[in-house]
């Protein structure tokens, strides 16, 4: 938030709940990406004009979450053309190209192009979103783990990724190598930077005690912003 916005008491409905923010703006902005849904209100509009406003875009953001796919290559997860998928943190639109030319997949803008072959089952056009986003992931790795490195002073013995429902990186003190959540393609650019920084830390720190929290302040100032968006 910058200064002089001001957090409310979240408007809950079964289903989610939105967290609105007071701004100094002209009118109600409603989001909605996979994550959550915020509302940000000019100071002069009331908490029931806000709770209105929320009962009539009920239907609509409903809608809008079931659009919303966190995991392209999810099993299980149709691919359908017009969905919504996550970049790096950037809600793009996914179009389905039918033709002859070479299967693949390109961005323009915030768009994603997926070009598949007439008659293209849904497991051939599951596993070329994977690829694609997997190659995302791995191209920037090695960038971001240089980084971080530089910061800590520590080196992993290696790094590998997978998918993992429960945490987003791991350590092993015994190999050294770093694992990190294939998922992170989906999170701003910032999720991995403090996923690295965290998991480099336990090097020097192999529990979650005062020591590591402190060399976390050293390293990364803002972690306790990131970590509270990545827990939302």
């Amino acid at each position: 938030m910058t200064e002089g916005d001001k957090r409310m008491h979240p408007i809950r409905f079964p289903e989610f709940e939105i967290e609105v923010i007071r701004k100094r703006i002209r009118r109600i902005n409603l989001h909605v990406t996979p994550e959550k849904v915020w509302m940000s209100i000019p100071y002069r509009v009331s908490r029931e004009s806000a709770e209105q406003f929320a009962r009539m875009h009920r239907d609509w953001i409903l809608k809008q979450r079931a659009q919303l796919v966190r995991l392209p290559a999810e099993q299980g997860t149709p691919v359908a053309d017009g969905m919504q998928l996550r970049l790096w943190g950037q809600t793009l639109r996914l179009y389905i190209v039918h033709g002859d030319g070479a299967p693949g997949l390109h961005k323009e803008a915030e768009a994603l192009y997926l070009t598949v072959p007439q008659g293209a089952g849904d497991a051939q056009s599951q596993a070329l979103l994977h690829h694609w986003f997997r190659g995302e992931l791995e191209q920037a790795l090695p960038g971001v783990c240089a980084r971080w490195e530089a910061v800590t002073g520590r080196r992993a013995l290696g790094y590998y990724i997978r998918d993992m429902k429960t945490r987003w990186g791991s350590c092993s003190l015994k190999t050294g190598r770093i694992c990190i959540n294939q998922r992170l393609i989906h999170e701003e650019p910032a999720c991995l930077d403090y996923v690295m920084a965290h998991e480099l830390t336990h090097l020097y720190v192999p529990n979650h005690g005062p020591d590591f929290w402190r060399l976390m302040d050293r390293f990364y100032p803002n972690w306790r912003e990131i970590r509270r968006k990545m827990r939302k």
